[in-house]
């Protein structure tokens, strides 16, 4: 557990010397036979230990302790590295050794090693990045996102090596297809065949170029996997010019399968958790890259506002839960006014406020609208930059999609937009059929609250200006026709004169 931790960087050695400790109990550890079920598990705590030392400690080791590190590290990954059962390639188990081992040979393959180790390292790089469990495959695509700094070459090969995997298992597949059903080659002697071919062509030196990716056909199961893994490592080097491609090419086709999600004789059945972690990847690479890399692969995403599918409401707050983890804010605020202008000229607009209105989860994406947390009242990402939303939503025309998105966002995060808001609110409502734009009760409900927060504790600030004033009073009024008896109580508050 202490492996496991550290590698997934949970915790920190407690002490500088303690890693030592644990390669030392990890060298002298002893396989024994157990009917304990987590025997297995336990067993290969040394070679996770040992992908701990190499990934941070390499300069500190011994040759000895290199050359045992090496061996557990390759041993683990190659163990399994040619079992073709469909029900283990699709095994969820961390607590593998195979795993952690899988992602520290992109470690290993890029330090100075003697040949025969060379060659062993080499063999279970091009095995990891083939492995047949689907998760020890992606822990080394992480592993390989990694090389960029060190190795750009090995950082395209693996790229290269993965889409030539999938083209030829795709070919592989459709030669099958054509063939009647008892006559077909089973599915895993065709992947066994295709993985093998491929690692000895790696083995070998055989050139590997973009044409593999080019080749590479993304919407059957496997490109469509294929895909996602290499966005992964492109998606570490967004200047790379690969990666524009890449992504750009990507986008296009999960837009697309937005669009035809109704039409499965288009696509047949879709891979919806590819499409999901595809998404998750566009975004983080839109977050990235220059912006003019970034506004080419968002295109089809910006075409789509006009006649949204649902998926785009959580491609844009993905966005959102993007800049909240690693805070790009002017590249996030740029991208979000692409999306902004679309919606303006939107042909959905109009009719927002209709029962099955394509664009109202639009609007709400637009005014930051996600899960926040209840006790949260402001988001360091507006600061600079809330002049966005209230442009917007004055820009934007009357309607209870476009209250409630904005009531919303001063009710969790807008905190410090308040209580001027208040005003943007009341000449809005004025502007239209206030009662149907209050109509929605969870709306009258946020704005009886944000309105609380100032009614009661902060009464002089907002009679100090006039606009103000008889704006919160426009409100109260308007709540208190709508039969809300919180509002009632708050105006008769706040008309009674502060005594001297």
């Amino acid at each position: 557990m202490w492996g496991l931790k550290v590698f997934k960087r949970e915790i920190e050695p407690s002490g500088p010397d303690e890693w030592r400790e644990k390669l030392r109990s990890g060298m002298a550890f002893e396989n024994m036979a157990t009917t304990d079920p987590m025997g297995d598990v336990s067993a290969g705590a040394p070679a996770i230990v040992a992908a701990v030392s190499v990934r941070d400690h390499w300069q500190d080791l011994s040759d000895d302790e290199k050359l045992w590190c090496v061996e557990q590290i390759c041993s683990s990954v190659l163990a399994t590295a040619n079992t073709w059962n469909r029900m283990a390639t699709v095994q969820r188990f961390e607590m593998s050794s195979d795993r952690a081992c899988a992602w520290a040979m992109s470690v290993l393959i890029t330090k100075n090693l003697p040949n025969k180790l060379q060659g062993r390292v080499k063999e279970a790089f091009v095995a990891a990045l083939t492995h047949p469990v689907e998760e020890v495959s992606w822990y080394a695509t992480w592993g390989a996102s990694e090389l960029w700094p060190n190795n750009r070459e090995l950082a395209c090969r693996s790229v290269y090596i993965i889409a030539m995997e999938a083209r030829m298992i795709g070919s592989a597949l459709a030669a099958e297809n054509g063939k009647p059903y008892d006559a077909r080659r089973q599915y895993e002697d065709i992947i066994a065949e295709v993985a093998n071919r491929v690692r000895q062509l790696f083995l070998e030196g055989s050139a590997l170029s973009e044409d593999a990716y080019d080749q590479l056909v993304i919407d059957d199961w496997h490109g469509v996997r294929a895909q996602n893994r290499i966005l992964a490592i492109l998606g570490k080097e967004p200047t790379e010019p690969l990666a524009g491609k890449a992504f750009a090419r990507a986008a296009k086709a999960l837009a697309q399968w937005w669009a035809q999600k109704n039409e499965r004789s288009e696509r047949g059945q879709r891979d919806y958790e590819a499409e999901s972690s595809l998404a998750r990847l566009i975004e983080q690479f839109a977050m990235r890259a220059p912006l003019d890399m970034a506004k080419a692969t968002l295109q089809p995403f910006l075409q789509a506002v006009h006649n949204p599918p649902r998926e785009l409401h959580d491609f844009i707050e993905g966005l959102l839960l993007v800049e909240d983890r690693e805070p790009n804010t002017k590249q996030f605020w740029t991208i979000w006014t692409w999306f902004a202008d679309r919606a303006k000229s939107a042909s959905w607009l109009p009719h927002v406020d209709d029962r099955y209105s394509t664009g109202s989860e639009v609007i709400n994406s637009l005014f930051l609208g996600t899960m926040w947390k209840e006790e949260v009242r402001h988001w360091r990402s507006l600061e600079g930059y809330a002049h966005h939303l209230h442009a917007l939503f004055d820009e934007l025309p009357p309607s209870s999609v476009l209250l409630d998105a904005y009531v919303r966002f001063l009710y969790h995060v807008g905190e410090q937009s308040l209580p001027e808001a208040f005003i943007r609110i009341a000449k809005k409502l004025i502007s239209g059929d206030s009662r149907q734009f209050l109509g929605n009760s969870n709306t009258r409900f946020m704005l009886e609250v944000i309105l609380q927060r100032y009614v009661y504790p902060k009464p002089l600030e907002l009679k100090q200006k006039p606009e103000l004033r008889d704006s919160v009073l426009s409100l109260l009024d308007l709540l208190v026709e709508l039969g809300s008896s919180a509002s009632f109580k708050m105006r008769d508050d706040f008309v009674t004169p502060v005594s001297s």
